[in-house]
């Protein structure tokens, strides 16, 4: 006859099984861990096909590579003006030695740094294939979207999914993956922001350590955002303002630590812009001064002698400093100009004048929403491809911007006035520290798009807007995104509300 059972007796090495609540927490993050997986796949297919693929896509260039492949040797294979520029993208370069210091640094020249590298000495190739740049931009933007995925996690399945995928639509858009395969600067601006709104959404959640290294990844991608472009410099205040506030629920040597990140960002943001080219901010002012702001004043002559200029510069409104007859190429007049003429003084004539700087902005709010160049081609030259062909595949989003333009004069205003109103109420009135803040984030998201949107139309005018707000559209379609969201949570509250 069989004894007594033994009561089983739990080995203390193995690990105890979840608790119920820790059961629950896994099933809820399972289908997240899914949508996220499906939705990452969607958007490297997305970006593969254009960028990948032939016919490949990209964006031709207007005269800026020039600034970051110089310095690191990376040559046109033809000296042709017609092939180089405007018309058709160049899929692939020869490697030479540095043939230009031209003073210009970005984040983004670290980027294709690192590519040259791979094809110089990995690859042991004498050519660079513009997809090598165009994957490490891919691999980017997939980590910053699949950060900004993971912070979805808490809503539940099907409203993760629906939000995560209307973001892979918009930023898998070829306005936006057109750059990936070019060398302008402000791809790494986008890829940065991607980053740094991921990191942040995952802080304001985590706990620990786990916390402590988001918290270390949004400063590093906020100065790679700052040190991506000049006019990006700007956004230092706001991003160190944010930092700050990350570091808030932690000890006090967090929030110390947080506070000299922050000052460190934005010193380096104002030594970024002050290091700025002569040549290439000069170019800007032009720009603001005769194909902006003259044109537009009732009385170009006064406005001049308020901005301490000849008056007689003013027959030089409607003019193109890269024409070969601009007085910009006389050395005199650009020496005058530049010792004059500084972004100081453009910013105090327009604080100073409160409706010419109304007009300026609502005059830009009609370009506001149009994404794409229509003067950049997308394709490499073949049998068949007009010069400066656009690519119609994945422009879904874009075309529809477009489509738009005329309301952009009310409907830009609304998303960021919106967002910027429902985020402070949502500052004040949070439940909780972490809704407080994540509300505070999408009213500095909105405040930024502003800041980003005056300082280009101040400092450049409308001349290629379509370049120049590339990411003022990503904070735009974002905060669009977050308008969205919200909308549809009081939707449904006041319809489950009216049902009980």
């Amino acid at each position: 006859m069989n004894g007594p059972r033994r009561p089983k007796t739990r080995d203390p090495a193995r690990t105890p099984p979840p608790s119920d609540p820790e059961r629950q927490e896994i099933a809820e993050t399972r289908p997240g861990r899914w949508i996220e997986i499906c939705l990452l796949v969607a958007a490297a297919a997305t970006l593969i096909f254009q960028l990948c693929v032939p016919p490949i896509v990209g964006l031709a260039d207007d005269g800026d590579f020039a600034r970051i492949i110089g310095p690191l040797g990376i040559q046109y294979p033809v000296q042709e003006y017609d092939r180089m520029f405007w018309n058709y993208i160049t899929p692939v370069y020869d490697l030479v030695r540095p043939f230009w210091k031209s003073r210009y640094v970005s984040s983004e020249t670290t980027l294709v740094a690192v590519t040259r590298f791979v094809a110089a000495d990995v690859l042991d190739s004498r050519h660079y294939d513009i997809r090598l740049l165009g994957g490490l931009h891919i691999a980017i933007f997939l980590w910053g979207m699949g950060l900004i995925l993971t912070a979805l996690r808490p809503l539940p399945p099907a409203a993760s999914a629906i939000l995560g995928a209307l973001l892979v639509f918009v930023f898998t858009d070829v306005a936006y993956a057109a750059p990936f395969n070019s060398f302008y600067s402000q791809t790494a601006a986008l890829l940065a922001f991607l980053v740094a709104a991921g990191m942040a959404a995952n802080a304001l959640t985590a706990a620990g350590s786990r916390r402590a290294r988001f918290v270390v990844g949004y400063w590093i991608a906020a100065a790679a955002l700052v040190l991506s472009k000049p006019q990006e410099s700007v956004l230092a205040p706001a991003l160190a303002l944010f930092g700050v506030l990350l570091a808030a629920p932690d000890s006090r040597r967090a929030k110390a630590a947080g506070a000299a990140a922050g000052a460190v960002l934005c010193a380096a943001a104002y030594l970024y812009f002050a290091s700025t080219p002569a040549a290439l901010s000069g170019v800007g002012r032009y720009f603001a001064l005769f194909d902006e702001l003259l044109p537009a004043s009732a009385d170009p002559a006064r406005d001049l002698r308020d901005l301490g200029l000849p008056e007689d510069w003013a027959r030089y409104a409607n003019t193109n400093p890269y024409d070969p007859a601009s007085v910009r190429r006389d050395p005199a007049f650009r020496k005058r100009f530049d010792a004059t003429f500084g972004t100081g003084k453009l910013v105090a004539f327009y604080v100073a004048r409160p409706a010419r700087l109304a007009g300026l902005l609502r005059r830009g709010c009609r370009s506001a929403l149009l994404m794409r160049p229509h003067t950049l081609g997308n394709f490499v030259e073949a049998p068949g491809i007009p010069p400066r062909a656009r690519s119609r595949a994945c422009a879904t989003w874009s075309d529809a911007k477009e489509k738009l333009r005329k309301q952009g004069v009310w409907l830009v205003p609304l998303i960021l006035a919106g967002n910027m109103a429902g985020g402070l109420a949502g500052f004040l009135r949070g439940a909780s520290p972490a809704w407080r803040r994540g509300s505070l984030a999408v009213a500095l998201l909105a405040a930024m798009a502003v800041v980003e949107f005056a300082v280009v139309m101040v400092a450049q005018g409308r001349v290629d807007l379509d370049r120049h707000l590339y990411l003022f559209q990503a904070m735009l379609d974002l905060s669009f995104v977050i308008v969205l969201a919200a909308s549809t949570s009081v939707a449904v509250g006041a319809i489950r509300r009216t049902r009980e």
